[in-house]
């Protein structure tokens, strides 16, 4: 499956009724995603991933300007930055804005974050660190 191995997280403000949303949830269980629901899970999925070398983390945004991906948690924050530091692992973390997920699917293939980038300065100040590989 295209997204076999990828942990995504949907930060933002997604609305569990809106078309979209249920898009974007049906696209990443066809594609093989794991999806994590919570902060909690991405710091757990964050730690076993530098680990193992092998998952790649996608924070998965809703693209609002005034979106929570702005405000989420700094436990959260700070976890994603020391990942982001550590010259050792192999681990990726992409940092997108939802577009990204419906391109994958058309394209047939995984696309870097570089063309992505998402709303919301703390999320942004994260991308920026990513590296933003294409």
């Amino acid at each position: 499956s295209l997204l076999e191995g990828f942990s995504i997280y949907m930060c933002g403000g997604w609305k569990k009724t809106s078309s979209k949303t249920k898009d974007v949830l049906l696209l990443l269980k066809e594609g093989g995603a794991t999806l994590l629901t919570s902060p909690n899970a991405v710091i757990k999925s964050l730690k076993t991933g530098a680990e193992n070398d092998q998952s790649t983390l996608v924070l998965l945004c809703d693209g609002a300007i005034n979106s929570s991906c702005s405000t989420f948690p700094k436990n959260l924050k700070e976890s994603i930055e020391t990942v982001l530091t550590q010259k050792e692992t192999s681990q990726a973390i992409l940092i997108v804005n939802a577009s990204w997920i419906f391109d994958c699917i058309s394209c047939a293939k995984v696309l870097g974050a570089k063309h992505y980038k998402p709303e919301g300065t703390l999320i942004k100040s994260l991308w920026d660190k990513c590296g933003n590989y294409s």
